[in-house]
């Protein structure tokens, strides 16, 4: 993958994900963990990812590889949150910007 190619992902990424932001640090470490790969693979695993995430992915969650080192698809297996642990978390936000419920 070139520089140009993995700045294409990041900026993708961006689109996806609002809070996501690129500068050259970035775009430098990403191009070094990903310039062995192939564009059209990275952009397929990120495509999938992005329909099962609501988070930013890590070069991590964008490579997959079998024991032979050979590049396959990403499989994503998400469970939704439970009512109870959705309410815990609003409870916590609440309380960290004290937003109080009448």
């Amino acid at each position: 993958m070139t520089k140009r190619e993995t700045f294409e992902i990041l900026k993708l990424i961006g689109e996806y994900y609002g809070q996501f932001t690129v500068d050259q640090q970035k775009l430098d470490a990403w191009h070094e963990a990903l310039k062995t790969y192939s564009f059209q693979q990275i952009k397929q695993n990120l495509v999938c990812f992005v329909t099962q995430s609501p988070a930013p992915p890590k070069v991590s969650d964008l490579v997959k590889q079998n024991l032979a080192g050979e590049q396959q698809p990403l499989e994503f297996e998400w469970e939704p949150a439970v009512e109870q642990d959705i309410q815990e978390e609003l409870q916590r936000l609440r309380q960290i910007l004290r937003i109080r419920m009448n």
